[in-house]
């Protein structure tokens, strides 16, 4: 499969690939951790004003569109 990337709605110079890798504002990967249920999470943002998202949330939002309300996302 070849990797796309797209822009992460609502991080200015942020992109997530369809493989899902974290770009940050410098070009570089972000480094991706596990959260208690074993999905991939990642830091961005600003120092205090930033926070941590789920990878696959991310990939879901950029390339098939908004998650509806209530909706799970595996």
């Amino acid at each position: 499969m070849e990797e796309r990337w797209s822009d992460v709605a609502g991080w200015a110079g942020y992109a997530v690939s369809t493989l899902g890798n974290l770009r940050g504002k410098r070009g570089g990967l972000l480094s991706l951790q596990h959260d208690k249920d074993g999905y991939r999470c990642a830091y961005i943002g600003p120092r205090k004003a930033g926070k941590m998202v789920k990878v696959h949330r991310l990939v879901v939002q950029a390339f098939v569109g908004p998650i509806p309300e209530g909706y799970c996302v595996n």
